[in-house]
C-alpha cells in the first residue's frame, strides 16, 4: 500500500478523480517539487495537503491560486505577504481577500481587483477602504460596506493588529448602550486551526444584522453607540465562551483576539457607566430553531420562566439584569414591578419589540418559552437515551425535540458583564475590582434572533434595527428614568 501511494501515475489517476484524495500519498510525494507544480497547476486545491517547503514555495503557490484563488488560505504566512501572488489569487476569486496579509488588504489595487471578481469581498478590506465607499462608487464599483450614517460623525474605528476584531468607538457618547457580535465573523486564517468541540457554525448574516442595527441606533441622533465585533470564523474562535475553551489548543493568535474583543467591549461599558452610571450591553446573535420568534436571554432559566410572577420576583440568583433592578438608584420607587415585569411585563424588552411586529420571548404575548409538559417529556426521554447511549451528543443547533424546548438563556458575554460574580476562574472573569465598581452598574441581555423576519433580507435587518433602537430607549426610561436629551438627537 506504502508503494501505490507513493506512484506518481497512480497518484495523478486518483487525484484527477477525486482531489482530496491527495492527502492519502506519501509524505514524499506531496513534497516532490516536480510532481506537485504541475499538479497544482491543473487543481490549486491540492495545495492544502502538499508539505509546508512547497506552501511556502513562490513558483508552487502562484500556480495554485492561479488555479484555485482560495488556495491562498493554505499558503504560509510568508507568501501571504507576497504582492504578486495575492493580487494573481483575488483575480481568480476575490474572496482570497480574507486571507491575505492585513498591509494587502489595505492596497487599493488588490482590492479593487478583488471586488471587481466578487462585491462581497469589500468586507475583507480594511477599516479604510471600507469606510471609503465613495471612492469605490467613484470607480464604478458596489461592494458590501457598513452602511453610511447621515446623522452621526464618524466612529473612532479600531482594528486588531491581525483584523480579527473591530472596534467602533463613538465620537459623541449619547448611548448607554454597547452592541457586541460574537458569531458573525468569516475570517478563517489557517495557521488557527479549527475548533473540534462545540458549535462551529457561525449566525449567518449577524455581521450585516449588526451593522443595520448600529445604523439605526444613529439615526436621528448625534452619534450611534459603540459596537464590538469579533471578524473571526466560529470554527476558528468561539468569542462567547470562556478563554479556557474559545479556540483549539489555546492557539496564541486566537487568545490574543479573544483578549482584544473581551478587552474593548470592557472599554466601551465602563466608559458608559462612567458618563451615565450605567451600561445595557446587547449580544446579537442568531437561532435556527425556532420561526419568527427572537429570544431575549437575561441569565433565567426555562424552569424559573415557568414559575408564577410572584414566586419569580422572589427569587434571589443573579441575573443579567440586576443592574436595571439596583434599589439604590434614584428611580427605583417608580419602576413598573419586579423581575417578571423587566423580563415579560408590558415595559419589557420584548414587550417593546412586540408593538414593533417581532415577536419574542420572554414577553407578554409568550412568557415562557417552553412549556412545562414538553420539557419534562424530553428531559425524561434524555436521561433513557443517556443510560442507553454508548457515545457523546454531537454538538451544532438543536433539531427536533430538542429543538421544541431549546431556549437559550445566555452565553459567556452576558455572564461576564451581567453577572460578573458567576463566572469560575479559570473562564477568565473580570478582575474583582472591576466586579466590585463599574461592573455592578451594567446590564446585558442576549438577542438570539430570528432568521426569517429579522435577518433573512437587508430591510428586514433596518427595521429589527430601527425597533431595537427604540425599543431600548423606552426600556432604559421605564427602569432606569433615562432619556435622551433634546440636544442629543442630530
Amino acid at each position: 500500500a506504502e508503494e501505490l501511494r507513493g506512484d506518481p501515475e497512480l497518484v495523478r489517476e486518483v487525484v484527477a478523480r477525486s482531489w482530496s484524495a491527495f492527502q492519502y500519498a506519501t509524505e514524499a510525494l506531496r513534497g516532490d517539487r516536480g510532481f506537485v507544480l504541475p499538479a497544482v497547476r491543473s487543481d490549486g486545491r491540492l495545495l492544502r495537503y502538499c508539505s509546508e517547503a512547497l506552501r511556502g514555495d513562490k513558483d508552487v503557490t502562484i500556480a495554485a491560486v492561479r488555479s484555485y484563488g482560495l488556495a491562498l488560505e493554505c499558503c504560509t504566512p510568508a507568501i501571504r505577504c507576497e504582492y504578486e501572488i495575492v493580487l494573481a489569487a483575488v483575480n481568480q476569486d476575490g474572496l482570497a481577500l480574507q486571507f491575505a496579509d492585513p498591509a494587502l488588504r489595505d492596497d487599493h489595487r488588490i482590492v479593487v481587483d478583488a471586488i471587481v471578481r466578487s462585491p462581497q469581498a469589500m468586507r475583507y478590506a480594511s477599516i479604510r477602504l471600507r469606510q471609503d465607499p465613495e471612492a469605490m462608487a467613484a470607480q464604478g464599483l458596489t461592494g458590501y460596506a457598513p452602511p453610511k450614517n447621515e446623522k452621526a460623525p464618524p466612529p473612532e474605528v479600531f482594528e486588531s493588529p491581525c483584523g480579527f476584531v473591530e472596534y467602533r468607538r463613538p465620537r459623541v457618547a449619547c448611548w448607554p448602550v454597547v452592541l457586541s457580535v460574537p458569531h458573525g465573523g468569516q475570517l478563517r486564517p489557517n495557521e488557527i486551526p479549527d475548533r473540534t468541540t462545540g458549535c462551529v457554525e457561525p449566525d449567518w448574516q449577524t455581521e450585516e444584522l449588526a451593522n443595520e442595527t448600529w445604523n439605526e441606533f444613529g439615526k436621528g441622533r448625534i452619534a450611534a453607540p459603540a459596537m464590538v465585533f469579533l471578524r473571526l470564523h466560529r470554527s476558528k474562535l468561539d468569542g462567547n465562551r470562556g478563554r479556557h475553551s474559545c479556540c483549539e489548543g489555546q492557539n496564541y493568535q486566537a487568545l490574543e483576539a479573544w483578549d482584544v474583543y473581551h478587552r474593548w467591549i470592557a472599554e466601551a461599558l465602563k466608559a458608559c457607566v462612567d458618563k451615565f452610571g450605567f451600561a445595557l450591553l446587547l449580544d446579537l446573535h442568531g437561532q435556527s430553531h425556532r420561526r419568527l420568534v427572537t429570544e431575549l436571554g437575561y441569565r433565567v432559566g426555562v424552569d424559573d420562566l415557568l414559575l408564577f410572577d410572584g414566586v419569580l420576583d422572589m427569587s434571589t440568583r443573579p441575573c443579567s439584569v440586576d443592574a436595571l433592578l439596583r434599589k439604590d438608584h434614584p428611580w427605583a420607587g417608580r419602576r413598573p414591578g419586579g423581575l417578571s415585569a423587566l423580563l415579560r411585563g408590558p415595559k419589557s424588552l420584548g414587550a417593546f419589540l412586540e408593538t414593533r411586529g417581532f415577536k419574542c420571548t420572554p414577553s407578554p404575548a409568550m412568557p415562557e418559552p417552553v412549556k412545562a409538559i414538553p420539557l419534562y417529556k424530553f428531559r425524561e426521554e434524555q436521561k433513557e437515551a443517556e443510560a442507553h447511549a454508548d457515545t457523546a451528543a454531537k454538538c451544532g443547533p438543536p433539531t427536533g425535540d430538542a429543538a421544541a424546548v431549546t431556549y437559550f438563556s445566555a452565553g459567556y458575554s452576558v455572564i461576564r458583564y451581567g453577572s460578573p460574580g458567576e463566572v469560575p476562574s479559570q473562564a477568565a472573569p473580570l478582575t474583582k475590582q472591576d466586579q466590585a465598581t463599574w461592573a455592578t452598574h451594567v446590564a446585558a441581555i442576549q438577542l438570539e434572533t430570528s432568521w426569517l423576519g429579522v435577518r433573512d433580507g437587508i430591510l428586514q435587518q433596518r427595521t429589527f434595527g430601527e425597533a431595537l433602537a427604540w425599543a431600548s430607549e423606552q426600556l432604559l426610561e421605564a427602569w432606569l428614568g433615562w432619556t435622551m436629551p433634546a440636544d442629543e438627537r442630530g
